[in-house]
């Protein structure tokens, strides 16, 4: 039984006049659907590439690409220690913890010595309000303490 197809490319052989076409130039009627679907596919991934990149220009307005910003930053790292507080029981843990502070400078050789608040608040106990947090005063005498430290690195 012959189809819609053959028959159309039958009747475009036969053609003797000046538009006959060889197989090769035959537009088959099943080939135009085809290009349609692909041309609406292309259409659709360019507005979506185009929507995308949209998307990440407008984004990156706004933001700040820091992968190397200590590097390119000349950022100085600089650790604190835990004070000292009035509680028996979590004074071996702030040691402990102030302790493992110093290896880290050492082992990273940081150049900012942090202020040693344990040692003056254990010396000056009445800075400490309730035991753990700084009063008005022990705030105020915390200032000159981190200012001694920052002082000759971060700004020299």
């Amino acid at each position: 039984m012959a189809t819609t197809e053959d028959t159309v490319l039958e009747t475009v052989r036969r053609s003797d006049g000046p538009t006959a076409q060889s197989d090769d130039q035959v537009v088959r009627p099943s080939d135009v659907p085809r290009r349609r679907i692909g041309a609406v596919i292309a259409i659709v991934l360019v507005l979506i590439a185009v929507v995308f990149g949209i998307r990440r220009w407008r984004w990156g307005l706004t933001h700040e690409k820091t992968d190397d910003a200590q590097v390119d930053g000349h950022v100085i790292p600089v650790l604190a220690k835990v004070l000292y507080q009035t509680n028996p029981n979590v004074d071996a843990r702030i040691q402990l913890y102030n302790q493992v502070i110093n290896e880290l400078i050492v082992a990273n050789r940081l150049t900012v010595t942090p202020a040693d608040f344990y040692n003056f608040f254990k010396t000056n106990p009445s800075q400490l309000g309730d035991g753990l947090h700084p009063n008005g005063v022990g705030y105020q005498s915390m200032s000159p303490l981190w200012y001694n430290s920052l002082v000759g690195v971060v700004f020299p």
